[in-house]
């Protein structure tokens, strides 16, 4: 498998499966997403073999940090771990970095709990470790982990205002601190 910058119509795909991974309220407007990776703030990956569209990944760039902000597996992936080879090429893509996801919390009465809880069980075997920091995006709760290195909320708050400005994480993100 590649992990290749997408563009083109693999770029076409990765928006595809963007718009069908992602709930609406957890989706940056994907024009955004296309504008971060032109400035050089943010790259998206497409995920192929021999030619074979598998899967997106997008990461946010800040400082030191790759943010994970996005992975998703086309259903002709699915269940071949492709996901923890994505991971895998992620992270020799970027040695020096520390990489940072956002997860829901896994919640005992959430209808989507088990699906949660497979997905902090996925990071955690790929050796993520979680971070001290819970926030809420959107509404959402969500823990942050990462890979080679923790990130403080201090640091996390930064990463979002520097790549997307404050008034976008104010307006799109609704990002608060939760206690832990």
């Amino acid at each position: 498998m590649e992990l290749m910058i997408a563009k083109g119509a693999s770029l076409r795909q990765a928006e595809q499966l963007y718009l069908e991974a992602f709930p609406a309220a957890e989706r940056k407007p994907f024009e955004m997403l296309v504008e971060l990776q032109k400035n050089g703030r943010g790259m998206i990956f497409a995920a192929a073999d021999e030619e074979r569209f598998l899967g997106l990944a997008v990461v946010l760039l800040w400082e030191d940090i790759a943010l994970l902000d996005y992975l998703a597996v086309a259903p002709e992936g699915r269940g071949q771990g492709t996901g923890s080879e994505v991971l895998r090429l992620l992270a020799a893509r970027f040695p020096d970095k520390r990489i940072l996801i956002e997860i829901e919390l896994p919640e005992e009465n959430a209808p989507d709990n088990a699906q949660r809880a497979r997905r902090k069980r996925f990071y955690l075997r790929a050796g993520f470790v979680p971070m001290e920091v819970r926030i809420s995006l959107g509404g959402v709760p969500m823990e942050l982990l990462s890979l080679g290195g923790s990130v403080s909320w201090e640091e996390y708050r930064r990463l979002q205002a520097g790549l997307i400005g404050e008034e976008r994480v104010q307006k799109l993100l609704h990002l608060h601190r939760l206690e832990v």
